[in-house]
């Protein structure tokens, strides 16, 4: 099955043997596993949460936030820019931005540029008309662009508080961690040049995905046919540490057992009880998939949970289930990241989560 909203990723070096180390999924419990340091990424999908090269990197935090295809052959691009040390610029604090400018590498051209827009919030976004030209503001602080083209983000920063910029590109183009940028602020700070997670070259291999059904590891809720899981959490003690964990699991693709990830849940700690709740009424359940060449469906319910307060037994509908129905886009592999959501307790759960595989495109 080809996958319209996926991009290539680099091969990647793994040491997991999770099959090898595993007898019943249901017997590991509250641990975790060690996964080697990830590699650069050059290519990504949703939340990509990709950093500048700390070795060429500014006085701003930018962060590559997503990459995602939108349909059409369109892809949308989102940084984010924040101030680490916000003040007046002296003593090691830094001005807010005034405005930032990214070139457009040397692959994409202002062409392949459909729309731009800002955002202070990160959902609610202000279009503009993009241009690529010199930005003379640039010549009040030694212009460090010395006159190049660049494209011009006109919002800033204020205070330690994130803003947004989004570009959307016709062409699918891996990641550049050494992009340039070049930055603007008051007359302390100043301006100059720093790297960035910008536009690289054109992809031009497609990504294959094979779609899958994951459940998290435990007795099954038939003996017969049907081979979904579940399991069990045990009651509220509080005398168990607020944010320890108190179940662990591994994530299982397919009824030939291949475990690609975890599932655990924990006690919740005091500042995220929900309001009006008492310790005890709610857990937080986490997902992560960090097997290679498998990652989270890309469905706006790609990952369904039941609770129940007696064993379930029969075949399970996901379709149906409503403690909880969510869009997971944690990264997966070796740069993986948990899901979280805080779910009402239950002895039992279901945990149902839609994946895919990477595979060889057909001809």
């Amino acid at each position: 099955m080809k996958n319209l909203y996926a991009a290539k990723l680099p091969n990647k070096v793994w040491s997991l043997a999770l099959a090898a180390l595993c007898v019943a999924c249901s017997q590991f419990d509250n641990k975790d596993i060690d996964v080697q340091e990830g590699l650069n990424v050059f290519s990504v999908v949703t939340n990509a949460e990709v950093k500048s090269n700390p070795e060429c990197a500014g006085p701003y935090g930018v962060v590559l936030e997503s990459v995602t295809g939108i349909g059409e052959g369109n892809y949308e691009w989102i940084w984010s820019v924040e101030n680490p040390n916000p003040g007046n610029g002296s003593g090691g604090t830094v001005q807010n931005l005034s405005h930032w400018n990214i070139t457009l590498g040397t692959c994409a051209t202002f062409e392949d540029v459909v729309s731009a827009s800002t955002s202070t919030d990160g959902e609610n976004f202000t279009p503009f008309d993009p241009s690529y030209q010199p930005d003379g503001s640039l010549n009040t602080c030694g212009d460090p662009s010395n006159g190049a083209s660049v494209f011009k983000f006109d919002v800033g920063t204020s205070g330690s508080s994130k803003t947004y910029y989004k570009l959307v590109v016709n062409r699918q183009f891996e990641v550049d961690l050494n992009g340039t940028a070049y930055y603007k602020s008051g007359a302390i700070t100043g301006c100059g040049e720093f790297c960035f997670p910008g536009l690289g070259c054109e992809v031009d291999e497609e990504t294959c995905y094979q779609d899958e059904t994951a459940w998290a590891c435990g007795p099954r809720y038939t003996k017969k046919g049907n081979w979904a899981m579940y399991i069990e959490v045990p009651e509220y003690d509080e005398n168990v540490p607020v944010g320890q964990d108190i179940k662990w699991v591994y994530l299982q693709a397919g009824n030939k057992g291949q475990y690609i990830g975890a599932v655990k849940l924990k006690e919740l700690r005091n500042a995220d009880i929900p309001v009006g709740a008492s310790p005890g009424e709610f857990v937080e359940l986490l997902i992560r998939i960090d097997a290679p060449l498998w990652s989270f469906a890309l469905d706006d319910e790609n990952v369904k949970v039941q609770g129940y307060d007696t064993a379930p037994s029969g075949n399970p509908a996901p379709g149906r289930f409503s403690t909880l129905k969510d869009m997971s886009t944690a990264m997966t592999g070796d740069d993986w990241k948990y899901y979280s959501a805080i779910v009402p307790r239950y002895p039992f759960y279901g945990v149902h989560v839609d994946v895919q595989k990477e595979i060889p495109c057909e001809d």
